[in-house]
């Protein structure tokens, strides 16, 4: 029976970003660049299948709800959902779930697309995280992104791709482990894909607004 160390009832989460970044300038772009280097690094083996999909239209409309008010307040156009970018969102979560926590990194992404992943466990099994929560989480970074010198960091890019606004378009997918008696906790894996994608190095000044009062 697995087991850790967990509180007993609430979620945590972890977010990773993933934003396309051009080839390093110079030896001090090496941090932001390596943030694409899953995608071209060698598969490895799954460690667990994958779990089902969990996904429903007030997850869909949650999500979509939640980024569209946080870009309105960046000065961004509404994001459109796509349906094709959905069945993307659920391969990717899907492929996420096959590894514990987010060991999986972004192997695997799709050049040509963002993705923000969120990931949480309970102890209570009926505690599913919604398309809020997960688009929440990845907005309140937006505190540590420093304005005055627009850019890249593993910390602030969720939010910076979130209310990138040359994106026009976006998928979202949840996948959550199977109710088991023999397990402490349960997993779930949110996967929001974008396209045009964001985090496009030297573009941050035009793409990421300060808030609006």
């Amino acid at each position: 029976m697995r087991s850790r160390l967990l509180p007993l009832f609430p979620l945590f989460a972890t977010a990773v970003l993933v934003g396309p970044v051009t080839a390093p300038a110079n030896a001090a772009d090496t941090a932001a660049a390596t943030e694409s280097a899953p995608e071209s690094a060698p598969e490895s083996g799954s460690v667990r299948p994958a779990f089902p999909d969990s996904t429903d239209d007030v997850f869909l409309g949650e999500a979509l709800e939640a980024a569209n008010a946080h870009r309105e307040r960046h000065g961004a156009p509404p994001l459109e959902p796509d349906g094709e970018l959905n069945a993307y969102a659920l391969e990717r979560a899907r492929e996420f779930s096959e590894y514990e926590g987010l060991d999986e990194g972004h192997r695997g992404r799709e050049p040509g697309r963002g993705e923000t992943v969120y990931y949480s466990a309970s102890t209570d099994p009926e505690a599913e995280p919604g398309g809020g929560d997960a688009v929440d989480h990845w907005y309140a970074a937006n505190e540590d992104y420093d304005y005055g010198d627009p850019g890249f960091s593993p910390e602030t890019g969720p939010f910076t791709q979130l209310v990138w606004r040359a994106t026009t378009e976006v998928g979202a997918a949840r996948v959550s482990e199977p109710v088991s008696e023999q397990d402490t906790w349960r997993e779930h894996y949110v996967v929001l894909v974008y396209s045009p994608p964001g985090n496009m190095r030297g573009e941050y000044e035009e793409n990421v607004l300060p808030p609006e009062r």
